[in-house]
């Protein structure tokens, strides 16, 4: 039996709490059943963090010594999969798109830090990355590619131009400005709020007109103020009264901030309407001859829209508004999720403003710039600010710096501070800003004041661990809390590791520099010029990798080969290790080998044989050092044998010979060959995640660039500082206002986030997403589910005869709007089938059976035959006046189990509580049964089962008549039929008799013969459905085998490869036998002599 008690705020932190303690369990079962999508989505973090954070964590419980690493891969990849999953209804869904993508900053930060390559490649995310990376011109270049490439083009003259194109388009932009206030013009406000943050937009709404009024002011300029009043559009500011507010706009304003006390919120849209009040009040400008530029801005928060003759009352005017009076319509739209379709139809540029009412300068500006048209200064600065371009021009700056460090490289070193060391300075100097600029932006991280010391706590991988989960002890991990640091966060950019060493020598080779400079008179014998040379040398080398490497690695085409290359190399530093071990021991036997004949003979006996070629009479250590390098050059293809003929041959130097041979053996063919294998399987692992990969350090550029700072290196040592003095003057109100946009863009993501979990849980039910590996077992639970709805036919067409049914059934028996009933059967038909959603059409709709629950008829019984897409049925108990466009548990005293999420909701006098259950899928039987035998102090209990199995029980408030329940089946879309019946009383819900062969009373007399034989066709339909799964599942199995078959080809093809470099080898083995033979026959020749 499930029962939950009501989810609050301290039950979601004790929930998140409990679930880290389980996290940092030694137990992988422990952690297996803590982790579900159900606990995930019900902590106090947001959904999206959590799963990544835990997801992160067991990534790194999997790099411990632990015996359970591969279920702990397979469960992070399920966590990560989890949220890739959450997001997919948001492929076919424009607006939610558009508004999960003004939260989306939110949880890159979270998906970059804790390594979430697969969410990010994910294409909605992956395309709303691309709308910020390429700003305004994210489609310009799929559809005028010229457009596109002329603007390129421009990027690579505007590091040197852009210092004065700015000033022309400013100096421009400010003469345009000043004649614009001289400009006749004529704005039109509709506001229109409603909801239950109406009143609170509503005044939003009016400081963004106060804004504007203050930047345009009212020389020139009629105001006219649309909104609800008295149930109906309202001019609360008209043209005519301007006259009187032309000697200044405190009139105005006063007027503004009396409707900002007293807030006007619509009950309805009402749009057409708002438009007809701003028609006639331009008609009654235009009858006394005013001639203006004439603009509509339209304020709205409505979710709904108009429907029907509304909406093209609506159209109409609008295109009234547009041709004939000549007046240009702005819409601005608030909220999570506005109406966007109906918005852009409105719309004279079939484009809306998206922007949080909390940051008016920004949304002002976006309004002036449609008042007035937008002109080449404004352009420009959205180029300018552009993240993609901002990557251009700091690209283009590393190219210059290159310039200058290959031009040092070529000359000659000097003693004195040369020119371009300077200009290198410089660049040096602006990198150092920038970078710090960088660094400061990481250490920022985007979370509102409030939540700073909760979200510090689940910043790094610090759980309670301890066998004992009631007695947990604090582990401190150094290493998690250096990975989600400031530093940590800054070095996730792997390029800014390149930039940080590249600071740090410059800053060795200034030092070096200064020392010279002040100190040495001459660059002959100067040891400490040398050093700097050589430092200049490698940040030549590290810049052109940084360059180069960055540039590849932003192209999609080059981007996926890049990183592949970059796998590879870390593989390669393993074998090249092997090669060191290798030289390390041939080396130090050959050299003991030469020693140890050195000392057997004196020194007139080694001037006589000429012995010395090694050189190892002068010291052990150098003569290993030169066997060591002959060695090395060895493993580059230099095989000779002269170092080892020391003049007179002996015993140590055939050993030696013989050892240099086995060297060459071990190196060349074991360890070459090792390593060509090693890496074609690295190629083929790297290739296969390539585009993971790719997207992830794609979503790290594009986090980077969108706070950097957009003038390149060195001019940006004039402008940080600048901006920096700026910031600091109206610090307070600025970080004031960002936390009000975050806490906005908080409640956005939160509202999505619910309503997706909602879609998951109705399609996954309370599991994770089926990977390959598992969809086999999933056929198999999909048979037995089938088996689970024949055994329910079953019951219906082998009835108890004894039984006697009295209840009504068909049309006649129901109160229904928008569903079909035959019979037994509900079948969704939606808004076609209902009278009142001709007016204003809904999605959901139910069914109130006309008999109420009582003694002899306390059951209700609804098997699922067919649940649609998402499964949104809702099965409960309601009363007698309950309106069926509302679900059961949404209405005081009433209580609804919903199958798509296995909550049963009750909505009592104090509010909603919510119980948890299982989720119900195809083939399932809801059993709602009312105890009349129980009923404790005016409240009744409501028992729900589920296929025979009680889960939940509800005690509802009776009120004066107890006969006022009643059966209610409620659904919200296409595709879902169900059975439904009254089912006769038993002496006791807890007490009630088994039948002998297990089976539920219920559906057993319900049905006529005629009705029997339908039941028996779709008996045989179920079981077609179950040979399609299994054909299914054969398909399968065919598929892996072929899939199987695929990779042995490719195994193939890598092993022809690999024999085709061992054919090579083998000639080089030729090369190394004649080698062999011709020691071989010097060894007889000196034993013959």
């Amino acid at each position: 039996m499930f029962l939950l008690l009501v989810v609050t705020l301290m039950d979601k932190r004790k929930l998140e709490e409990n679930l880290n303690e389980k996290l940092a369990s030694d137990h992988f079962d422990v952690i297996a059943e803590a982790i579900t999508p159900k606990t995930l989505g019900a902590c106090i973090t947001n959904t999206f963090s959590k799963a990544f954070e835990v997801s992160g964590y067991l990534r790194y419980q999997a790099l411990q010594d632990r015996p359970d690493v591969e279920e702990l891969k397979k469960l992070a990849n399920s966590v990560e999969e989890f949220t890739t999953c959450l997001i997919d209804p948001l492929k076919t869904d424009t607006r939610d798109r558009e508004a999960f993508g003004d939260s989306l900053d939110l949880i890159i930060d979270k998906a970059i830090e804790y390594n979430q390559g697969k969410f990010l490649s994910h294409p909605v995310v992956y395309n709303l990355l691309e709308k910020v990376w390429r700003g305004r011109f994210a489609g310009l270049r799929s559809r005028y590619i010229w457009k596109w490439r002329l603007l390129k083009l421009y990027s690579l003259l505007d590091i040197i131009l852009f210092p004065f194109v700015f000033a022309i388009l400013f100096f421009t932009h400010s003469i345009n400005t000043w004649r614009r206030k001289s400009k006749a013009i004529e704005l039109c406000f509709i506001l229109n709020a409603i909801g239950k943050r109406g009143k609170d937009d509503f005044r939003k709404m009016i400081d963004c007109i106060r804004y504007m009024v203050r930047k345009i002011g009212v020389r020139s300029a009629n105001y006219c103020l649309i909104t609800f009043k008295k149930g109906k559009a309202f001019q609360h500011i008209r043209f005519d009264e301007n006259e009187l507010l032309k000697n200044g706009d405190e009139l105005l304003l006063k007027k503004l901030d009396i409707l900002a006390r007293n807030p006007s919120v619509n009950c309805s849209p009402a749009l057409h309407d708002d438009f007809d009040q701003a028609s006639e009040a331009f008609e009654n400008q235009a009858a006394l001859g005013i001639k203006s530029e004439k603009v509509i801005i339209l304020f709205t928060n409505d979710r709904t829209g108009s429907f029907g003759p509304q909406k093209g009352r609506l159209l109409l005017k609008t295109k009234y508004l547009t041709e004939t009076i000549g007046a240009r319509i702005v819409t601005v739209a608030v909220g999570e999720r506005p109406l966007v379709e109906e918005l852009e139809l409105i719309s004279s540029d079939k484009q809306i403003i998206r922007c949080p009412l909390e940051d008016l300068a920004k949304l002002g500006k976006m309004l002036l710039r449609e008042v007035y048209e937008e002109d080449l200064y404004d352009r420009y600065l959205d180029y300018f600010t552009t993240p993609y371009f901002i990557f251009f021009r700091d690209n283009l700056s590393y190219l210059c710096l290159l310039g200058l460090h290959v031009a040092i490289c070529l000359s000659p070193s000097v003693v004195s501070f040369s020119g371009l060391e300077w200009v290198i300075s410089i660049f040096f100097a602006g990198r150092f800003l920038s970078e710090f600029k960088e660094y400061e932006n990481r250490k920022t991280t985007k979370k509102l004041k409030k939540d700073t010391r909760h979200s510090e706590k689940h910043r790094r991988y610090v759980y309670q661990q301890s066998l004992d989960l009631d007695s947990p002890i604090e582990v401190d991990d150094f290493l998690s809390q250096m990975s989600f640091s400031t530093l940590g966060k800054y070095f996730i950019d792997r390029w800014n590791v390149l930039d940080f060493i590249m600071l740090v020598i410059f800053v060795v080779t200034f030092l070096l520099r200064m020392i010279t400079w002040g100190v040495s008179a001459s660059a002959t014998g100067n040891r400490a010029l040398v050093i700097a040379g050589y430092c200049y040398g490698l940040n030549t080398m590290i810049l052109t990798l940084r360059v180069f490497g960055h540039l590849m690695e932003a192209s999609k085409v080059t981007g996926t080969t890049h990183i592949a290359l970059m796998s590879i190399i870390e593989d390669v530093a393993t074998i090249f290790f092997q090669f060191l071990v290798g030289i390390l021991a041939f080396s130090l036997a050959i050299s003991k080998i030469y020693l140890a004949e050195d000392s057997f003979f004196s020194s007139e006996d080694k001037l006589e044989a000429k012995r010395g070629n090694m050189q190892c009479g002068s010291s052990g250590l150098y003569c290993w050092w030169v066997i060591i390098k002959h060695l090395c050059w060895t493993l580059l293809g230099v095989t000779e044998l002269e170092q080892f003929n020391a003049g007179m041959e002996t015993a140590s130097d055939y050993l030696a010979q013989i050892l240099y041979a086995v060297f060459i053996i071990f190196a060349l063919i074991l360890l070459v060959n090792m390593m060509i294998a090693v890496l074609s399987n690295t190629y083929e692992r790297v290739q296969k995640n390539s585009l993971k990969e790719w997207s992830f350090k794609r979503a790290v550029t594009i986090r980077t660039y969108r706070d950097y700072h957009p003038i390149p290196v060195p001019l940006n040592l004039v402008s940080q500082p600048v901006l920096a003095l700026r910031k600091g003057s109206n610090y307070e109100l600025r970080d004031k206002l960002d936390n009000e946009i975050l806490q906005k863009k908080e409640e956005a993501l939160d509202s999505m986030t619910e309503k997706l979990k909602m879609i998951y849980f109705a399609k996954h039910g309370s599991t994770f997403p089926l990977s390959d590996e598992s969809k086999v077992n999933t056929m198999l639970s999909e048979t037995d589910r089938n088996r689970e709805m024949c055994n329910q036919i079953v019951r219906q067409v082998f009835p108890d005869p004894n039984q006697a049914d009295h209840c009504p059934v068909g049309r006649s028996a129901w109160k229904s709007q928008g569903i079909h009933i035959e019979d037994y059967m509900l079948t969704y038909v939606g808004p076609e089938l209902c009278s009142s959603c001709k007016i204003s059409p809904k999605e959901f709709h139910g069914a109130r059976y006309k008999q109420p629950f009582s003694v002899d008829f306390p059951k209700f019984e609804v098997v699922v035959q067919e649940g649609g897409t998402e499964r949104d049925v809702v099965v409960g108990v309601v009363r007698g006046k309950h309106d069926v466009h509302r679900a059961a548990g949404d209405v005081r005293h009433t209580v609804g189990y919903h199958a798509c999420n296995g909550l049963i909701v009750y909505c009592s006098a104090s509010g909603k509580q919510t119980f948890e259950g299982p989720v119900v899928y195809r083939g399932d039987l809801i059993g709602c049964t009312v105890g009349f035998d129980e009923i404790q102090d005016e409240n009744i209990p409501i028992f729900f089962s589920l296929n025979g199995q009680i889960v939940a029980r509800i005690l509802v408030e009776l009120g004066s008549d107890k006969l006022d329940l009643y059966p209610f089946v409620g659904m919200k879309h296409g595709g879902i039929r169900v059975l439904a019946k009254m089912c006769p009383g038993e002496v006791k819900y807890s007490e009630r008799p088994q039948s002998s062969n297990g089976s539920d009373d219920g559906f057993g007399t319900m049905f006529s013969e005629t009705e029997r034989r339908m039941i028996l066709y779709q008996t045989f339909d179920s079981v077609e459905e179950i040979k399609e799964t299994n054909d299914a599942l054969v398909q399968y199995v065919h598929d892996k085998i072929s899939e199987t078959a695929d990779n042995v080809k490719k195994h193939r093809e890598s092993i022809k490869s690999i024999e085709s470099t061992i054919e090579i080898q083998n000639k080089k083995i030729e090369h190394i036998e004649s080698t062999l033979s011709e020691i071989l026959n010097i060894v007889k020749v000196k034993q013959q002599n």
